[in-house]
């Protein structure tokens, strides 16, 4: 049942995140990523931010010898062998050398990068102390797991997790998150109550200094992660034995049971964190449908720069993340693949779910189908 569920996670997380752009074949996603990051004095949760950035949606040019990543009109940075150039949406250049140490030179940078990841859901620091993201980041760096089970895991253990810094480790209850209560929010109708779901599996993470382990609290199941024993700067999750695997099957579980929430969460802090920006999702030139909105921002176009109008800055970005767009970004995938939703191996994850409805309203004849049949046969 997992190996079926894993490839349906597998394909929802590739929508939301799209492909990043493969490397050179004369090297991995880990050797460019410690070529272009080793020796910044970049700080580490800007670091770590940008070499899982850099695997999900970075571009390699092995002609111009650089590294570009784009957070779509929040800005973009490139890397090349010796320094690099951030360009963000307040029209602002900064340039940094490697083994550049100044704090004029290396503190605005820092700065503007934290704004940037502060603005794109799942990559803030959730207000967490600085220490806490700095354990949270530097135990989770050489863990060979691939981008996306990185950033979704970091933002759990930093938004619900709690720090015990005597004894150096990190743990998060997948109860802890049923005492978010929406309940007295004017701004969520009792049918979106129901879909801040609770989990349905008792599950458990810690992290310290040598080992990340998760349990299944019901079946007294244990997985585990170790760091890895090559010399590498960050590890991207390209090889990986049978214990990551297991691993990763957990957080497939983890991450089914708790997309509705931690959108919506992450959806209310955004709203929060717009300061005295006016964010507008208007776009005549390139419309916006719901398949191409991601949890990242769109990466194939050049920032938009608008001149500041008094004290208050205009700025155009594309919305993050909408609360039922993973529906038809899921639909498209599979149709891809020619996968038809109604599947049964498909569809009896979704038949019982209070948010179904929505999706059979933007299910094709074919797939309607096969979803009543599955229906009726229940």
């Amino acid at each position: 049942m997992w190996r079926k569920t894993g490839v349906l996670v597998t394909l929802l997380v590739l929508s939301c995140f799209g492909f990043a752009q493969s490397p050179s074949p004369k090297g991995s996603w880990e050797a460019l990523i410690g070529e272009f990051f080793h020796s910044y004095a970049i700080s580490s949760d800007n670091l770590f931010r940008l070499a899982a950035y850099s695997e999900l949606k970075g571009r390699y040019s092995e002609e111009e010898g650089s590294l570009k990543l784009t957070f779509g009109e929040l800005g973009n940075i490139t890397f090349f062998k010796n320094h690099c150039l951030l360009r963000t949406y307040r029209n602002q250049v900064f340039h940094l050398n490697k083994e550049e140490g100044m704090l004029d030179r290396v503190d605005p940078i820092n700065n503007a990068l934290s704004e940037i990841f502060e603005k794109i859901i799942l990559l803030g620091n959730q207000d967490a102390a600085p220490d806490f993201v700095e354990f949270v980041d530097q135990n989770l760096a050489r863990k060979n797991m691939e981008p996306f089970e990185k950033v979704f895991l970091r933002h759990i253990l930093l938004r619900h997790g709690k720090y015990d810094r005597q004894n150096h480790v990190v743990e998060f209850y997948s109860d802890w998150l049923e005492k978010r209560d929406f309940s007295n929010s004017l701004s969520v109708s009792s049918y979106e109550e129901m879909l801040v779901r609770k989990y349905r599996t008792p599950l458990r993470i810690r992290l310290d200094e040598k080992i990340l382990r998760g349990w299944y609290l019901d079946a007294g199941g244990t997985v585990f992660v170790e760091d890895v024993d090559r010399p590498v700067f960050y590890a991207t999750g390209e090889q990986y034995d049978q214990n990551v695997v297991a691993f990763k099957v957990f957080l497939q579980k983890m991450f089914v049971e708790s997309i509705q929430f931690v959108a919506k969460t992450e959806s209310e802090r955004l709203q929060e964190n717009k300061g005295s920006y006016t964010v507008s999702v208007s776009d005549s030139q390139n419309p916006v449908s719901a398949t191409q909105t991601s949890f990242f921002p769109k990466n194939d176009r050049e920032p938009v720069y608008i001149t500041p109008s008094g004290n208050q800055t205009i700025i155009t970005v594309e919305p993050l993340y909408h609360e039922f767009n993973w529906i038809p970004m899921m639909l498209n995938i599979l149709r891809s693949r020619d996968i038809n939703f109604g599947d049964p191996a498909i569809i009896r994850f979704f038949v019982d779910e209070p948010y179904f409805p929505k999706i059979y309203e933007q299910l094709n004849e074919k797939e309607r189908i096969l979803a009543d049949r599955f229906v009726a046969n229940q």
